[in-house]
């Protein structure tokens, strides 16, 4: 976990594993939580958007789902779920669950979480409903999509009465509604006001963006995993499913929603390896939830997927030219270097000084890391990382022992 400053840190892939652990051989499904998917009406059914969320909470790893609907989208619903159980809320002739207090009280029976708001609408009972599931519920609510605009337009100290554990999942205008905060604001200081906003209605805020912000007021996590084909219709109901899944049957806190957030842009990056940023679908996220969990339990601290190697773009260059990095706080030489004509000639700075002289290393075939990020060090910018051997008396390049073409990748 890497720290940022007070109270505010990054996620790294060793802090969740403890979330997909293998599970004992003597489990049941009752082991692992009933999870309620609640939302849809006429206008959206959603019908495969709905089993989806529900398969994706089973995906995740809960033991039994449960789908709760208006009782008129029934038949658009129904043929798309299978491991799901159903149950139908009363509707009004728009599709609009109406509220009844005993029927909502028999949806939320045994649920240990519920993922709130997917294609609700804007029903006149969504006020009622929202409010008798956070005063009679115990167990962890998702507040998504039309659960948090519902939310919006309610008195939102009904958050620090409530018995439940409350997560609100909002991408940027969803928490512009919620805080009454202009969009520019949030996206000048998102952190800042995502902490006070948690801590003043004590609830756990997951903000959605290119880094998701996940905080209880005290303690914030940054989970910077995703990917540009992520952005397409349903993801975000893909990661509430995720959450009411995994949230069902462990600990709802600060870091078992951040390992819920982590795991999804894992599964989506996955996706987007197969299916392309242009060509993927929220349905791809799911799918790749299994080799996602897969990812997560094999690295350990210290070890690798072999794709995380594969990223890692090495080359072999000839040095042209080489000079003292005068300004550099450690001894070090200003290399130019010449890694072939698709490449180029790029630029380093190399703490190689004790081992080799300015006249020897010109000349000298190297072997570099060329996809980092550039970085300025003094006044030159270093464009690759020359890679070498510690020793004792300095570093010893890495080199091939046969002469090779400029540009060939080590693999």
């Amino acid at each position: 976990m890497q720290k940022i400053k007070d109270n505010i840190f990054e996620i790294e892939l060793e802090d969740i594993n403890e979330f997909f652990n293998t599970r004992d051989e003597n489990s049941n499904k009752g082991d692992f939580g009933t999870v309620g998917i609640m939302g849809g009406c006429n206008n959206y059914s959603g019908a495969v958007k709905l089993a989806n969320m529900s398969f994706c909470a089973l995906r995740a790893g809960c033991g039994i789902s449960r789908v709760i609907i208006p009782s008129t989208i029934k038949d658009s619903v129904a043929p798309h779920l299978l491991e799901q159980t159903l149950f139908l809320m009363d509707s009004d002739k728009d599709g609009h669950m109406i509220y009844n207090k005993e029927k909502v009280k028999e949806a939320l029976y045994k649920l240990d979480a519920l993922a709130f708001g997917m294609g609700l609408g804007d029903g006149e009972d969504n006020k009622k409903i929202l409010e008798e599931i956070l005063t009679s519920f115990l167990g962890t609510v998702i507040l998504d999509a039309d659960g948090l605009n519902t939310l919006s337009n309610m008195d939102m100290s009904i958050l620090k009465k409530t018995k439940a554990k409350v997560v609100l999942t909002p991408h940027l205008k969803e928490f512009e509604r919620l805080s009454k905060i202009d969009v520019e604001n949030i996206k000048n200081d998102s952190i800042n006001i995502a902490i006070e906003f948690a801590k003043k209605y004590q609830v756990i805020l997951l903000l959605k963006g290119n880094t998701t912000i996940v905080t209880d007021g005290n303690i914030t996590y940054l989970v910077n995993r995703g990917c540009p084909g992520m952005a397409t219709a349903g993801s975000g109901d893909v990661l509430s499913g995720i959450l009411a899944g995994i949230l069902g049957y462990t600990n709802t806190n600060v870091l078992s929603v951040a390992a819920c957030a982590y795991l999804t842009g894992v599964a989506g990056e996955l996706a987007q390896e197969k299916y392309t940023d242009i060509s993927m679908t929220a349905s791809s996220t799911i799918e790749y939830i299994p080799e996602a969990i897969k990812y997560i339990r094999n690295s350990k601290k210290g070890t690798i997927e072999i794709r995380d190697f594969k990223k890692v773009d090495m080359r072999v260059g000839t040095i042209i030219d080489a000079s003292f990095n005068k300004g550099a706080k450690k001894s070090a030489y200003k290399l130019k270097i010449d890694f072939g004509e698709d490449i180029g000639v790029k630029m380093s700075s190399a703490q190689i000084t004790e081992l080799y002289t300015l006249e020897e290393i010109v000349g000298k075939q190297i072997i570099a890391v060329i996809n980092f990020k550039p970085i300025r060090i003094s006044q030159v910018k270093s464009e690759v990382l020359v890679l070498g051997i510690e020793s004792e008396k300095g570093v010893i390049l890495l080199e091939p022992n046969k002469k090779a073409t400029n540009g060939s990748k080590i693999f």
